[in-house]
This record gives C-alpha cells, sequence and structure tokens, in this order.
C-alpha cells in the first residue's frame, strides 16, 4: 500500500506577512475585509508620581510627574520647583517616555531632559538623561492616580 501524499492540507505559515497576503487576495476577490490592528499595548500610566533623581552638584532632588494619558499618548507636568509640560509623550507596555525642557542654572540655555520609566504597581524605575550628565537613575511611587 502506497502512502497518500496528499492526505494533509498545505498550509500558510501563521506570521504577519501570511495575514496580509490573505487579506490582499481576500480584498482582490471582492471580499469585506476588517483592517489590521497594529499590536499596541499600552498600560494606564496616569497619575502623580513622587520620584528622586540625584542630580549632579544638586544632590537627590524630589521631582512631581503629573501623567495623563489617552490610548498611547502621554500629556503632564514635571515639577521640582516649577512643572514645565511633558512633550513627545508616549507608553508602551507600561513603559513611558517623554521629554521637557529645563532652564541651565549656569548658563541659562534650554536643556531638554529625556525620561523612560516603567511603572510596576505603585512603583516607578527608570532615568533621567541629557548628554551633559548621562543617565540618572530614578526610583519612586504613584501617591494618586
Amino acid at each position: 500500500m502506497t502512502p497518500n501524499t496528499f492526505a494533509t492540507k498545505p498550509t500558510l505559515p501563521r506570521t504577519a506577512a501570511g495575514a496580509t497576503v490573505l487579506g490582499l487576495v481576500a480584498v482582490l476577490a471582492g471580499f469585506p475585509v476588517a483592517p489590521l490592528q497594529a499590536d499596541t499595548a499600552c498600560e494606564d500610566l496616569s497619575g502623580v508620581y513622587e520620584v528622586v533623581v540625584d542630580l549632579p552638584g544638586g544632590g537627590p532632588t524630589d521631582i512631581e510627574l503629573d501623567l495623563e494619558q489617552d490610548g498611547c499618548d502621554l500629556t503632564g507636568f514635571v515639577g521640582a520647583r516649577t512643572r514645565t509640560a511633558i512633550q513627545n509623550g508616549v507608553v508602551e507596555d507600561a513603559t513611558a517616555s517623554f521629554t521637557f525642557e529645563a532652564q541651565n542654572q549656569g548658563s541659562g540655555g534650554t536643556l531638554v531632559i529625556g525620561w523612560e520609566i516603567t511603572v510596576v504597581g505603585d512603583e516607578v524605575t527608570g532615568t533621567f538623561s541629557h548628554d551633559l550628565f548621562g543617565n540618572l537613575e530614578v526610583i519612586g511611587t504613584r501617591v494618586e492616580g
């Protein structure tokens, strides 16, 4: 008895490219197809956080993060002595990245400071960075939200 080589159906690999090809075939054949959704997962990190950054020449500094989120877009304020608006804020999974502008006390110029924080429960860890001083550790907790 010879084995039946046609007993199994050929299948396409289950990849994003395979799904795109199948979707294109369905559209060309005239079938309605729902648009593919990007895999964008972002936890809601909205709230007020109190964090500490050990600034060069300034020592440990308490900073408040007041984060507001719409989808995966992040806005809000950063403040130690004054509150400054967050710019370029995005959330992916439980990690937020954003920038804000600060005045350089020495030169009077503007510094763009980068942040990347990860929130687990109410605990926050991450980095505060600029070319002048590198990456500084951020630790803190959510106090509201």
